[in-house]
């Protein structure tokens, strides 16, 4: 799990498009169409996450200065992923950040383990 965790902390996510290619109760699938791994050249990546749970999806208001509930739950950081973080808590924890069209927004989910099918 280590190995993965780190491999996925080290991607460059060069504000690639990505699309859920499936969801079910035992795994998600996105597919990120220009990601670096390690420092090699941009290239498709698919990305398996086993047992997922605890999705949530937050969207940053200016005007209250806070992170609140996130109208969109469909694409809450709309088509590309600017940003990500992965850390453990008991699980593997993931977070995505992009530009909504309401906004900054991160979007996010626990999953037992990542496998990586670049």
């Amino acid at each position: 799990m280590a190995h993965t965790l780190e491999l996925f902390q080290r991607i460059s996510w060069n504000n690639t498009k990505f699309e859920v290619v499936s969801r079910t109760n035992t795994e998600l699938t996105i597919a990120f169409d220009s990601v670096s791994l390690s420092g090699e050249e941009p290239r498709r990546v698919e990305m398996v996450f086993l047992e997922p749970s605890n999705e949530w999806a937050s969207l940053w208001s200016q005007s209250a200065n806070e992170w609140i509930e996130h109208p969109d739950h469909e694409k809450p950081i709309g088509n590309r992923v600017e940003e990500a973080t992965a850390k453990v808590v008991r699980k593997l924890k993931f977070s995505f950040g992009g530009h909504h069209e309401l906004g900054w927004a991160r979007w996010g989910f626990t999953a037992e383990s990542i496998r990586v099918n670049a």
